[in-house]
């Protein structure tokens, strides 16, 4: 079997990678127009599309490894960047709905965090850990 070449990205050439992957994702919302309607960001869709071309070339065309060191301050921002869109007027267009999917979804992080205590209960381990395991990682 052929061995496939390794692309090793460092930090900057990541970060090009991503704005070129936001690029992509502005201009694919602009000619689907679902992608708009559904409030799909930009970044989500230019880098659903990276993934799967990374995917088709993975372990028979090219391999990426790629520099991890911003990951984390840019999905901090991104997180950050999508909560903000969120405005009490776009809050209150969706009425009845929006509440009733803020209860569903308080109601199963706190089902996800009895579930994480008692599991870790059962197991012999610190209940914290069920915390941690439960709706904390998210």
């Amino acid at each position: 079997m052929p061995s496939v070449p390794l692309l090793k990205l460092n930090a900057v050439q990541v970060l090009a990678l991503a704005c070129f992957g936001a690029a992509l994702g502005v201009w694919f919302k602009k000619r689907i127009p679902l992608l708009d309607r559904l409030n799909i960001p930009a970044p989500i869709a230019g880098g659903l599309v990276f993934a799967l071309i990374a995917l088709a070339l993975r372990d028979r065309f090219l391999n990426l490894e790629m520099d991890l060191v911003l990951r984390e301050i840019f999905m901090i921002a991104f997180f950050t960047s999508v909560g903000m869109s969120a405005s009490l007027r776009l809050i209150r267009a969706g009425g009845l709905q929006v509440l009733l999917f803020y209860a569903l979804a308080s109601a199963g992080t706190v089902v996800q965090n009895l579930l994480g205590v008692g599991l870790a209960y059962l197991l012999g381990i610190n209940p914290l850990l069920g915390v941690i395991c439960g709706s904390v990682t998210m």
